[in-house]
């Protein structure tokens, strides 16, 4: 069996990372969250979405792409209403993720994208991303999120797609078909706000926390029954290919280090955290 191109870091010995590590020019961190996605798809559904395809960046741009273990828990306190949620404090999560950093960066990493399946963690993401910037000073820090990358891509309806969706589905009977439990597909149930406040929110930009059993019931929308494998390869690899793009322009224009530029003798620095 060909060995597999995608490089997960801890799939690697510690003098492996040491060989490779001169030809890296960025690490991927996959986020998500440990948090329900209604009663037929796992609580991993976010991270392994993520981690999914963050393999298939790695393995497009290999040996230069090397994907960090995978950040498991996000900001979630809106899904705690679900058995099995796990959610962190933004002050814990932010500093989970300089310290992620801070211990890469030690060894000589210069180059980290966040690749967020979640979108709870969007906010303390950028706040993370500052303070990894004006603490720690890598070369380059920045964060995308899947559903960004594919917004053109799928339904524009609010009730059709999102959370536990057939959009989510399909990405996980490509990615982690172990995810999607097909004996156990209910229909949707919803409780939604008045229409005349939701018009408002839209067209002004309103917001205000809400849990989400107050408005989904069973904690998913849309009809995950309908995703497809074919969907999500299409999906997958459409994202995957915009996040290459995107890595590529990064070095096009100087903003991550080239392969070969750093010497395995002087890789290794002191950020203070270790």
């Amino acid at each position: 069996m060909p060995e597999p191109r995608e490089l997960m870091l801890a799939d690697l010995s510690w003098t492996e990372v040491r060989e490779l590590l001169p030809g890296v020019v960025v690490a991927l961190i996959p986020t998500g969250s440990t948090e329900q996605h209604g009663p037929a798809m796992a609580l991993k559904t976010d991270i392994a979405i993520s981690t999914g395809i963050c393999r298939l960046v790695s393995a497009k741009l290999h040996p230069s792409v090397v994907v960090a273990p995978p950040v498991p828990w996000g900001i979630s306190a809106h899904h705690l209403s679900f058995p099995g949620t796990i959610s962190l404090g933004i002050d814990v999560y932010v500093s989970l993720l300089e310290d992620i950093v801070c211990s890469l960066m030690h060894h000589g990493f210069t180059g980290f994208l966040f690749v967020n399946g979640h979108g709870g963690n969007n906010t303390a993401l950028q706040v993370a991303c500052e303070a990894i910037k004006h603490d720690l000073s890598p070369r380059y820090v920045g964060y995308c999120y899947n559903w960004n990358l594919h917004s053109d891509l799928v339904p524009e309806d609010p009730m059709d797609v999102g959370h536990g969706c057939q959009i989510e589905a399909s990405y996980c009977h490509y990615l982690a078909p172990e995810v999607v439990k097909p004996d156990r597909f209910v229909p949707a149930r919803y409780a939604l706000p008045p229409a005349e406040l939701l018009d408002m929110q839209a067209a002004w930009g309103t917001w205000e926390p809400c849990d989400v059993d107050e408005y989904l019931p069973l904690g998913f929308k849309g009809q995950p029954e309908t995703g497809t494998y074919e969907r999500g390869r299409e999906l997958s690899e459409e994202v995957s290919d915009r996040i290459v793009r995107y890595i590529q322009t990064l070095l096009k224009y100087g903003r991550l280090s080239t392969p070969g530029s750093r010497q395995t003798d002087d890789v290794e620095g002191d950020c203070g955290c270790v």
